[in-house]
């Protein structure tokens, strides 16, 4: 009983590591795909200096 409290802890810990691992990667992998975007879409290449 104790050893299954223990693990059932231990997942809920592993699993809000990896949320929070997410929430951090999530914003850098959405930044640069919106910068890519920016570069190839016809307003990015307006606004782009040349």
């Amino acid at each position: 009983m104790v050893r299954q409290a223990l693990s059932l802890a231990g997942a809920g810990v592993i699993a809000a590591a990896g949320i929070g691992a997410l929430g951090l990667v999530l914003p850098v992998i959405g930044a640069g795909l919106s910068a890519l975007a920016a570069l190839v879409s016809p307003v990015g290449i307006a606004l782009r200096p040349s």
